[in-house]
Order: structure tokens, then C-alpha cells, then sequence
């Protein structure tokens, strides 16, 4: 499937350019307004219709389809296709390394991975802002635009980033995690959990972070990848029997709980940082809500509508945001069971 853009251009800055434009004149002369009446100007359309060249379509198809009685499996990619090499260029170079626990939809609850290289982002945004501030616009909505860029500027980020260098993602993942069967005071009762920084050197990123943090100015991260507890100070209630512990893991900063976040950690010591993407997330709905409605259950109250759909709801959905030479992409992988 796909939308064509430079056609739906056509539509709103003409009375008759395609069969859309011819629809919606009519239409709006029976309602007797025109809403896009500034835009049907020969500057509009044609500066328009240039950005429009730029990014002609969406486009959209599936990479896989399976299905069969035990479960099935879809994988969906839509891309923002583009001619705009400058600031394709710029958006890749604003890559950032997403784990392979983050896309992992099979052996956790949720997941999240933001990837961007620090280093990168201020020039990236820059040269993305220069671009849309180039063309002198003379249409009046893209000059409006222009002037409330121009009252911005992405160099302010750089203020904001210096203390993150070498900084090229961030994740976090709920692998697992138990809710207390104690109606009168539920806890959680266990939490295996990883969170992490990806970085040239995390270990120094965490030692300039300490003076602005005094509660961590006592902790000394080994050189060897090997865990300290954090309980001291992240307090945790001894009933809900949960640890928190940090270590180094190569190029990762990496917080956990749990075995289970445990082991995650251990696998990223070996888990070479590379621009892999920028943003990707996961969840898997059936251990997300099956806890939490076995708790209301035990409660007694009734379980909110909206919920008791999802307690046989055996859905992973996957989505990731990417950038390569073609466009901008957005993936989604659904995968389903059949109800046990």
C-alpha cells in the first residue's frame, strides 16, 4: 500500500489539479468555506509541491505472514520515503545502539531502547534545522513556521549534553515480576528488571554523575564487570525481597534485578556497541496484565472491562523506529498464541 503525497499536495493547493482537488472544491463550496483557500496560491503550490518532491510517499507492505493453528506471526514495514539526502544523512548519523535484550519479544514483560549517539545529535539537529530554514519561504503558513523556528535553536542542547558524552542509548526491560498474594497490603513481591547505559566509557560517565548524586559518592564500580548492592541507596522494603545492584558490563552501565536481570547483564559484557537504531519497544500483554488481574481477582472487586479481555490475551508486539538511505521506517512484529 501507499500514499502519495505530492497528490494529496495537489488536492489542497488546487481547485482541479486530480479528482481529490475536484472533490473537495465542490465540497467546500456547498459548505460555502474553503480551509485550505490560502493555500490554493501559485507560491503555496509550488513551494508545496517542492516539499512534497522531497518526501513523494508512504509506502507500507508485510515482510512476513504465518499462520497456523498453534499461532501466527506478522511483521508490518511502513517507510516515509525521501529525496532529502541532507537530512536523511543527518538523521543516520543520529543512530544510536539499541540492546538485543530490547528487542527480545519472547522472554520479557516490556522493553524499551532509546538509541542516539550524543556525540552526534547537536550537528545532526542542526544541520536538520539549517535545511528547513534554508528555502526563503514566501507561502504564508511555511513562513509562519520558519519564524518559530528560527526563535529556537538546537545548539542550546549542546549545554544540556556535555555531560553525557560518549552516551549512545539507554534501555530498560521488565523481564518478570510478581505481585503478593496479600490482599490487605500487595507488593510487589519479586522484580527481575535490567537497566542500562551504553557508552564509549560508562565508567566515567558514573563518576561524573556522583558529585551531583551524594548518595552514590561512596560507590566504587569494579574494573572487572563484577556487581555492587545498591540497596543502601535505592531502600528497598525487606518484604519485598528485591536487590538492585550495578555493575560495568563493557561498554554498558548496567542496573538489575534479579537473576533473571542477572544473567541479561552478564550477556551484555560481550555485547559490542554498534548504530543499530533509533527507538524500539516491546511488550508482551498477557505477562503485563495476566499479575495484575489475578490480584484484583483475589481482591474480590470486579475486573474493569477493558481488562478482562487481555487476561487470555497471548500477544508480543514489537515496534522499532529506524533511518536508513530510503526514508524513515517504522517495523511491527505481532506475534499471537492460541489459548491454551
Amino acid at each position: 500500500s501507499y500514499i502519495n503525497h505530492q497528490e494529496i499536495i495537489t488536492a489542497l493547493t488546487s481547485t482541479d489539479g486530480n479528482q481529490l482537488a475536484r472533490q473537495l472544491t465542490k465540497l467546500f463550496a456547498m459548505a460555502d468555506e474553503d480551509p485550505f483557500a490560502q493555500l490554493r496560491s501559485a507560491t503555496c503550490s509550488q513551494e508545496l509541491s517542492s516539499i512534497a518532491t522531497n518526501w513523494p510517499r508512504t509506502v507500507a507492505g508485510y515482510d512476513e505472514l504465518v499462520i497456523t493453528d498453534s499461532e501466527s506471526s506478522l511483521s508490518y514495514r511502513m517507510v516515509f520515503e525521501s529525496n532529502n539526502q541532507v537530512m536523511l544523512n543527518a538523521y543516520q548519523k543520529m543512530r544510536g545502539y539499541i540492546p538485543a535484550y530490547v528487542q527480545d519479544i519472547d522472554n520479557s514483560v516490556f522493553s524499551f531502547g532509546l538509541g542516539i549517539d550524543v556525540n552526534q545529535m547537536v550537528p545532526s539537529l542542526q544541520a536538520i534545522w539549517d535545511e528547513m530554514l534554508t528555502p526563503q519561504y514566501q507561502c504564508a503558513p511555511l513562513q509562519e513556521m520558519q519564524v518559530q523556528m528560527s526563535q529556537q535553536s538546537p545548539a542550546m542542547l549542546g549545554m544540556m549534553t556535555g555531560m553525557a558524552n560518549g552516551v549512545k542509548g539507554v534501555g530498560l526491560s521488565v523481564i518478570d515480576y510478581k505481585i503478593s498474594e496479600d490482599v490487605d497490603a500487595p507488593e510487589i513481591e519479586s522484580l527481575d528488571a535490567v537497566v542500562t547505559l551504553s557508552a564509549d566509557n560508562p565508567a566515567m560517565l558514573f563518576n561524573m554523575v556522583k558529585p551531583f548524586a551524594p548518595e552514590l559518592a561512596d560507590i566504587q564500580l569494579p574494573t572487572d564487570g563484577s556487581a555492587v548492592v545498591l540497596n543502601d541507596v535505592l531502600p528497598m522494603p525487606p518484604e519485598m525481597n528485591i536487590t538492585a545492584k550495578m555493575a560495568v558490563k563493557g561498554n554498558h552501565l548496567v542496573l538489575f534485578f534479579g537473576d533473571k536481570g542477572e544473567a541479561v547483564a552478564d550477556k551484555l559484557t560481550s555485547e559490542a556497541v554498534a548504530n543499530n537504531g533509533l527507538l524500539a519497544m516491546s511488550v508482551d500483554y498477557m505477562k503485563m496484565f495476566a499479575p495484575l488481574l489475578t490480584f484484583i481477582e483475589l481482591t474480590g472487586e470486579p475486573v474493569p472491562e477493558e481488562f478482562k479481555s487481555m487476561k487470555d490475551y497471548d500477544m508480543r508486539v514489537k515496534v522499532a523506529l529506524d533511518v536508513d538511505d530510503k526514508g524513515i521506517i517504522i517495523d511491527s512484529s505481532v506475534n499471537s498464541r492460541a489459548t491454551k
